[in-house]
């Protein structure tokens, strides 16, 4: 090649470079940081207020912003997150965004690209005290190696003092190489069919009016356009049980189930082209038609705090039934509050003898009972209690510990301590004597689940596995909780659609342990909510996990919960109509003090 044909070639490349700089697609999803329609930051993990504050208008050329404030001492970490890319090792990028501070310090303060779980980083490591408005920072940076999963762009700040505001986060590709190989999570977020549960349980669909609700979520084909295909539901026979129901995406639409007989039965929901009845998308539900108690009809009661209703605090005759109706099926707590620990337990539940707690020896009894009237008698005369309750969930028995001087958990600690207050107990049956346990559990109204530990798995057939080995090996226990899962795509991609297909006995609960961040991201977060609480035939549940740490004073502790459980909940019930996810999540305290 001579000198001139060599010079040509690196001006084109040269000149290639620049054009992608300048042109490129943004692999850094939404990165102008637009607000979805519950003022977050769509596909970014954004901390809650008040360490963070969105903005849809006022950055550069009045682009949206996101204002980092202090989080209160010199250890905070705020993080503003993108994850889910997928980039090409050894590849250069343009990496930038417009930064505006006033007063700011911190130990550390970057926008970096970053291998995850954090391996590796590079980026833009500082930013001046004050920028007196907008300033664009920008580098060229190399890919780290790969991740294991894959790349995030993290805005770091640790220890901040003053104001940091940031806006219009680009990552470009400076090559044809990069720009050809690396994917930006766009296509997964919404291009993906998800066809997404939302409302009431599938297993209390209500007879007098059976309806379902779902949300859609992506693409049938390159032309999509909703306008253009209807949802409808039809039997296992292909017979029509609704009628053509039109549809958005990211609304909650509703199909009435027409004629469709009581019981339990698959019904298989479709979307289908207006144009020539081609079905595009189909999933198959299990739903519950049954007798479900009007508003009307459902004891009031007396609402006692956040979790309790009590429905009766009355005397009661011997023989004298008190009946009581219930709109969901729930927890219940029944005593006869004079009666003496030593004496037998006198309650006739649905007409069925309640003994003395044998686990506790207290005379009182949970229950889990469904939806409609239930009657209690007395064989004496005594004063009768009735609450319903929460699931009151316990982990970790006949666990541990790992350091010699506690106490263990064992079954005389448990039994002391724990089960008069816990009517869900989790682990801890494949000890010396758990089917003795787990039995005794059960004649006391308890349920025990056992742990499905899947974050390990590197591929859907490896969880599939795995998946389907746990619950097969539950024999008399009540379930599986899944452990490590988090509202991160490489946590949920595979485990989502799997809860939805994988083969089980669907009389057995799934649990789903969550931990860390809020939902995000609608299309991906609504997927895995809806699938969790429909799990079991509708009988799912999530489990909220919150490590609270000890605090000083009761002032610290309280403003901890307030700060980040509280958010946390009330950012989840933005995704999923807010009493169903209520009612069907719950609020795990860890308490590790090993």
């Amino acid at each position: 090649m001579t000198r001139q044909m060599k010079t040509i070639v690196a001006l084109l490349a040269i000149m290639t470079t620049l054009l992608l700089a300048q042109s490129g697609k943004n692999f850094a999803f939404n990165g102008d940081l637009k607000l979805e329609a519950f003022g977050q930051v769509i596909g970014w993990i954004t901390p809650p207020a008040p360490w963070t504050a969105y903005h849809a208008d006022g950055g550069p050329n009045n682009m949206p912003y996101v204002a980092m404030r202090p989080g209160g001492d010199d250890d905070y970490e705020n993080k503003l997150r993108l994850k889910y890319l997928w980039l090409t090792p050894g590849e250069k990028f343009h990496l930038s965004a417009f930064i505006r501070t006033k007063d700011f310090s911190a130990k550390r303060g970057e926008l970096l690209l970053v291998n995850a779980p954090w391996y590796d980083e590079t980026g833009i490591k500082k930013f001046p005290a004050n920028t007196n408005g907008w300033q664009k920072f920008e580098m060229d940076v190399v890919c780290p190696k790969a991740g294991i999963h894959g790349y995030d762009v993290v805005l770091l700040l640790i220890g901040q003092r003053g104001e940091l505001d940031v806006a219009d986060i680009r990552l470009t590709a400076l090559s044809a190489e990069a720009e050809a190989k690396s994917v930006s999570p766009e296509k997964m977020l919404l291009e993906t069919p998800r066809l997404i549960p939302y409302g009431r349980s599938f297993d209390e669909i209500p007879a007098d009016k059976p309806e379902i609700s779902f949300i859609w979520h992506g693409v049938i084909d390159e032309n999509f356009k909703e306008a253009d295909w209807f949802s409808d539901a039809v039997d296992n026979n292909g017979k029509s049980v609704t009628m053509q129901t039109p549809f958005e995406t990211g609304k909650p639409f509703v199909l009435p189930l027409q004629g469709i007989a009581k019981g339990k039965q698959n019904i298989n929901v479709r979307i289908v082209s207006h144009k020539d009845g081609k079905v595009g998308y189909m999933e198959t539900f299990v739903v519950n038609v049954r007798d479900i108690p009007a508003d009307k009809d459902v004891t009031q009661g007396v609402r006692l705090n956040n979790f309790t209703v009590e429905l009766a605090n009355k005397p009661i005759k011997a023989g004298e039934q008190f009946s009581f109706t219930l709109a969901h099926d729930t927890w219940v707590y029944i005593t006869l509050k004079d009666t003496p620990n030593d004496k037998p337990f006198g309650i006739i539940l649905d007409g069925k003898a309640v003994g003395v707690d044998e686990l506790t020896r207290l005379p009182e009894a949970f229950r889990l009972l469904s939806a409609g009237t239930h009657t209690v008698s007395a064989n004496w005369d005594d004063t009768l209690v009735i609450r319903t309750i929460a699931e009151l969930f316990s982990c970790g028995m006949k666990q541990g510990p790992d350091i010699a001087i506690f106490p263990p958990f064992d079954w005389e600690f448990t039994k002391k301590y724990a089960l008069k207050a816990v009517t869900t107990l989790n682990r801890g049956s494949y000890v010396k004597n758990g089917r003795e346990f787990v039995d005794a559990a059960h004649r006391t109204g308890r349920l025990w689940l056992e742990d499905m530990y899947i974050a390990h798995c590197k591929n859907p057939e490896q969880m599939e596995k795995t998946m389907v080995a746990q619950m097969n090996k539950l024999e008399f226990r009540d379930g599986n909780t899944t452990n490590e899962l988090d509202y991160w795509w490489d946590s949920m991609r595979f485990y989502t659609p799997l809860l939805k297909t994988f083969k089980y006995d669907h009389s057995k609960l799934i649990y789903t342990w969550i931990g860390g961040s809020a939902p995000f991201t609608p299309s991906m977060h609504q997927d895995f909510i809806g699938a969790c609480l429909n799990a079991s035939n509708g009988r799912g549940k999530i489990l909220c996990e919150t490590y609270m740490f000890t605090k000083a004073t009761e002032e610290a502790a309280r403003k901890e919960v307030l700060d980040f459980l509280v958010p946390n909940i009330t950012n989840s019930c933005n995704y999923f109509p807010a009493d169903e996810y209520r009612r069907r999540s719950g609020v795990i305290l860890g308490n590790f003090n090993q």
